[in-house]
């Protein structure tokens, strides 16, 4: 299972990508305020937002945590109305997984941390 963390801004945050279909991916971004505000002018709707352009809007908006944990599944057909691929729903699994044992460390660590 891959795993980044970053310092970065959120503009800047891209999960990895290896072309590897169902391939679970875990980022733990730190995210620091924007180096430049939302693009209001070009941004039509949030249906199309990646993932540094929607923690950039979470920032616009004040509603940023200090810490954002992703839990990714690796695409493969992005055509519109294609299902999830074997690969891709066979992590789905496994993706859950990880969200369960991050709300569980989450829900131990002591308050204030």
């Amino acid at each position: 299972m891959g795993s980044c963390s970053s310092g970065s801004s959120p503009a800047g945050a891209r999960a990895p990508t290896s072309g590897h279909p169902g391939r679970v991916h875990r980022l733990t971004l730190h995210p620091a305020p924007p180096e430049q505000p939302l693009d209001t002018a070009t941004a039509v709707g949030t249906h199309g937002l990646g993932l540094g352009q929607g923690t950039a809007l979470a920032a616009e908006l004040g509603r940023l945590p200090g810490e954002l944990v992703v839990v990714a599944v690796e695409g493969g057909d992005f055509t519109i109305g294609q299902g999830l691929g074997p690969a891709v729903a066979a992590a789905v699994p496994r993706a859950a997984e990880e969200v369960r044992a991050v709300l569980a460390a989450h829900r131990d660590r002591p308050a204030g941390q």
